[in-house]
């Protein structure tokens, strides 16, 4: 693909700055044939990233690319890297390759093509995998929880959710103890010492107010002995991780999903929600709420968190091709500090090297912007 490295602020893009902060810059961007929803990750001075356009791309951090993988199916889940090996997953089948050269390690296909896209319009988050002891937990849209022996592909865990439920959360491992959730808003605890279910809890315990409603699609994190992830429901539920039991709830009072992926950074939980368009910052052990800000937009994306900034990304999910946005706001008052504005929707989620941040758009681009 053609590189394109502007250093001027051009056409496409138009800056807004706050009086308490610097506009970001953009360094480069980096062409695909399709949205890359799927957020980068760096591992030894490259960028991994898919794009819906079916090719999982290796760049530099001049935006040079160094390889490209094409795949069967469109790319949307965040890859790890885990004791060596690129992991990731597209169209239902997953991918282990050589982080290095693109080589195909070795592949499992379940050969199952349901939900290998979508199961509705808004479902645009995959699972990623979760490593623990030299192997890849990841969920899939059959229901099936995996286990996969990094080295060799072999699976040493297969597991399936109740009536089968798509799994689109990325699992959490801690103290030999499995956590995930489904879409239909059940999270599992499962002891992979005694190979068991300790605990399953539903999030919530009224009738589906409507057909997309329940799903939990986020990344897990536990943080006290509390599990903490975002789901397609108005409430946040924390859970204890010992028995499921909810420590506490946060309530969207407009009705909106609390469906971003969780940050715990000094003490404070950071997320996104979706009909909202709002940004949270809450005590993670109360549940009180610090702050939040309102960006106008829906923010499903894992947020960057610093001493003294939070950094996230922002798009219309109804209108996928209007302009998103690249926020920064004040961590400890949510005042904002710059604003992007993207050509189109920004549903990847951030990542930061050094000063600068690398993320995706609906446009087709992973951008490069510094911060100094």
């Amino acid at each position: 693909m053609k590189l394109y490295i502007q250093y001027i602020v051009f056409l496409f893009l138009c800056y807004s700055l706050a009086a308490t902060g610097q506009t970001p810059s953009l360094k480069w961007k980096f062409k695909t044939g399709d949205k890359v929803i799927s957020s980068p990750v760096v591992y030894n001075d490259l960028i991994y990233f898919g794009s819906e356009d079916g090719n999982f791309y290796a760049v530099d951090l001049e935006g040079n690319e160094k390889w490209r993988l094409h795949t069967a199916g469109k790319i949307r889940s965040k890859a790890i890297i885990a004791e060596g090996i690129l992991f990731f997953e597209s169209g239902n089948i997953f991918y282990a390759l050589n982080p290095a050269s693109g080589k195909k390690l070795w592949i499992y296909d379940p050969a199952d093509t349901l939900y290998a896209n979508q199961i509705d319009p808004y479902d645009d988050k995959r699972p990623s995998g979760t490593l623990h002891e030299g192997i890849i937990y990841v969920g899939s849209s059959s229901g099936t929880l995996y286990g996969f022996d990094t080295k060799t592909g072999k699976i040493r865990l297969k597991i399936n959710t109740d009536n089968a439920s798509p799994i689109r959360s990325t699992p959490i491992v801690q103290d030999n103890r499995l956590y995930f959730g489904d879409w239909n808003g059940v999270v599992y605890c499962r002891d992979l010492k005694q190979d068991k279910y300790l605990w399953k809890k539903k999030t919530y315990s009224f009738d589906k107010p409507y057909s997309t409603f329940g799903g939990i699609a986020s990344e897990f994190v536990i943080f006290q002995d509390l599990l903490f992830f975002g789901a397609r429901n108005f409430v946040l539920n924390v859970l204890r991780t010992d028995s499921g039991e909810k420590e506490w709830t946060y309530i969207e009072s407009n009705g909106g999903w609390v469906i971003g992926d969780p940050v715990i950074y000094d003490n404070k939980l950071y997320l996104g929600g979706s009909d909202n368009h709002k940004i949270l910052a809450l005590d993670p052990i109360t549940g009180q709420l610090l702050w939040d800000f309102n960006a106008g937009q829906n923010i499903y994306a894992k947020p960057v968190v610093t001493k003294d900034k939070v950094i996230f990304t922002s798009g219309p999910i109804y209108k996928p091709n209007d302009p998103g946005g690249l926020w920064i706001v004040d961590r400890a008052k949510g005042k904002l500090i710059a604003k992007v504005q993207m050509p189109k929707g920004a549903y990847s989620a951030p990542v930061m090297v050094g000063q600068s941040i690398l993320f995706g758009c609906n446009d087709g681009n992973i951008y490069c912007f510094s911060l100094e």
